[in-house]
């Protein structure tokens, strides 16, 4: 509408709303985007940014103020008293007479007059010396600041003044102001007018070539996101095989520890023909710079060893984890031997020969790693177990001569029983006498027990060596050895005297109607106790706290078919003998008691029962 009155908001009039922050209201209307956007100090590690307090616009103007004081001198402070110009009445005084008046000593003060009061001069106290100085600090700074951006301008404007510079000008105007680049200009310069005109639009053209340019850097990237994807794709399966593998190891209490590429060594584990090799153990890792790390950075020692098991044991039981993707098998054992124990009983008679051999047992191709760490233990149990038979199988046999060799070790037990304990190889083949063999459980117990007690003869002898070394602080002398068969050997002989005693009372008997109670173990009253001494190396050996002791009845059938005790004997470990004959007339009534040697049963035995059986038929 033309000539209507044009209407105006006044802003003094506006109701400010409660809660508005006050740098919104004492800020100018008129201030430029860039004088409120606050200076960012830090950023987080979690992307959190840190900025500066916005300053006011009284704190701006307060600043400003201070600058040109700093500049021109703050007129403030000035006071026209401080302006008269100096009386010329005084008479003109010379330079010696001044300096005589000042070296002068001070007049002493009359008694009658009385003390004037004079402010000591010269003296400030540090609180008030600490603002003074910050201050005079500030307006020094702001001073150089200012003088330095005055030579920048200046060095600025003549350079744009003169084009044409020579080089040696340009090289001296350069030791006097910075870059324009690096200036720190204030808000009212960087502020662009009002009324400047707008930007013309790019042609068609151009925003063609930016729109083209744009989807070719965004196919670009897509394509190496896709290569990034594949190549992830195809290396995190095995990746992540093998460090959860690793994983479940270290899980199963497996101990680990990072490999070292030491040097070149010839896989022992794998068999001879395949000539398989780890060279540098394992494969290098690239950085992102393109250098190349050590080769085995990625690797790792695994120990399979015992923990009871002596330093030496464990520094051989170590396998080597090696990440590389050309060999088809990354565990290797160095030291492995792949053998295992086999027990075997040989009993040689005029048909032929007898063989009971202990339970085999053979790793499973492709079980996991922590069962290839059980099979590796136990073989490294098994080897020490041989080394430990071939030096105390010595003392086994003292009557027949004992055989070892590298893989065997030959004990006779009888002129002929004897038992062979040897290390065999997993793939070799069976030969026609282990064919023929039998798989006995006393066998398979007997390798198992012997296993036990060689774990148990290390945990002893680790808590016999914690014991020395709490008191003295010298290294004492290693405890001797358990002997690991001395319990079994016992009980071998304990075996064996059995089986003479039963052969000799079946030639006793031969031709009479009996009956034979046979309980030779059944003095033991807690079979787990005593096979927990019989397998434990806790207690010692020559003083066994629970012998094995039975009993054995022999009962005569009379023709009115009743039975009669005919022998009682009482037998305990290793061969000790005691016979009660319950019907044998003496002069004191019936009943008689004695220790036996085996070589006396049969004549006994014969003599009781012919009289037993006459006594009946009458």
């Amino acid at each position: 509408m033309t000539g209507a009155p044009r209407v105006g908001l006044s802003m003094a009039s506006v109701p400010v709303a409660p809660g508005t922050p006050s740098a919104m209201l004492m800020e100018p209307p008129d201030a430029p985007a860039l004088a409120r956007e606050r200076e960012i100090l830090d950023v987080q590690p979690d992307g959190r940014r840190t900025v500066a307090s916005r300053s006011s616009y009284l704190d701006e103007a307060r600043a400003r103020r201070q600058r040109l004081w700093a500049e021109r001198g703050d007129f403030g402070r000035v006071h026209a008293a401080n302006l008269e110009s100096v009386s010329m009445e005084e008479e003109p005084m010379d330079a010696l007479t001044r300096l005589r008046a000042a070296y002068a000593p001070p007049a002493a003060p009359s008694p009658d007059a009385a003390p004037a009061l004079h402010p000591k001069l010269g003296r400030i106290v540090e609180s008030e010396f600490v603002p003074v100085r910050d201050n005079m600090l500030h307006h020094l700074d702001v001073a150089l600041f200012q003088a330095e951006q005055a030579q920048n301008l200046l060095g600025m404007l003549l350079q744009q003044s003169r084009p044409d510079a020579s080089g040696p000008v340009l090289a001296a105007q350069s030791d006097y102001f910075l870059e324009p680049s690096s200036l720190s200009l204030s808000a009212l310069e960087t502020s662009l007018p009002e009324d400047a005109e707008p930007l013309p639009p790019p042609p068609l053209s151009m925003r063609q070539c930016v729109i083209q340019s744009k989807r070719e850097s965004l196919s670009s990237a897509a394509a190496i996101l896709a290569q990034g994807a594949d190549e992830i794709a195809q290396c995190l399966p095995p990746e992540r095989t093998r460090w959860h593998a690793l994983s479940h190891i270290q899980k199963r209490g497996w101990k680990l520890t990072p490999g070292r590429p030491l040097v070149d060594m010839e896989r022992l584990d794998q068999q001879p023909g395949t000539q398989s090799t780890l060279q540098g153990f394992g494969m290098p890792v690239l950085h992102g710079d393109g250098a190349i790390k050590d080769e085995g950075a990625r690797d790792a020692w695994i120990g399979y060893g015992p923990s009871e098991a002596p330093v030496p044991v464990l520094q051989r039981t170590l396998a080597y984890w090696a990440d590389t993707a050309t060999s088809s098998e990354s565990l290797a054992f160095p030291d492995r031997g792949w053998r295992r124990l086999r027990v075997q009983f040989r009993e040689r008679t005029a048909t032929g020969e007898r063989i009971w051999s202990s339970a085999s047992t053979t790793p499973m191709p492709g079980a996991d790693w922590d069962t290839q760490m059980h099979d590796a233990q136990r073989d490294a149990v098994d080897a020490e177990l041989f080394r430990e038979l071939a030096a105390q199988s010595g003392v086994l046999s003292s009557v027949f001569p004992r055989t070892v060799t590298a893989t065997c070790i030959t004990v006779p037990l009888s002129s002929t029983l004897s038992v062979s304990v040897e290390l065999v190889p997993y793939t070799r083949p069976a030969p026609a006498d282990e064919a023929d063999s039998t798989e006995s459980l006393w066998a398979t117990v007997l390798l198992h027990g012997l296993r036990l007690r060689l774990l148990r003869s290390w945990t002893s002898r680790i808590v016999e060596l914690r014991t020395s070394h709490a008191g003295s602080s010298t290294q004492p002398p290693l405890p001797p050895r358990t002997s690991l068969t001395a319990p079994l050997w016992e009980l071998y002989k304990y075996t064996l005297f059995l089986t003479r005693f039963r052969s000799v009372l079946a030639q006793a008997t031969h031709g009479y109607d009996v009956d034979l109670d046979w309980a030779p173990l059944d003095g033991l009253q807690d079979t787990k106790e005593w096979l927990a001494h019989l397998f434990d190396v806790v207690h010692e050996d020559a003083r066994p706290t629970m012998p094995c002791s039975g009993h054995v009845r022999l009962y005569l059938r009379v023709p009115t078919d009743t039975r009669s005790l005919a022998v009682q004997f009482t037998l305990q470990a290793p061969s000790h003998l005691v016979a009660f004959f319950p019907l044998h007339r003496t002069p004191a009534g019936l009943g008689v008691r004695m220790s036996l040697e085996l070589e006396q049963v049969a004549a006994l035995v014969a003599s009781e029962l012919a009289s037993v059986a006459a006594a009946a038929s009458t």
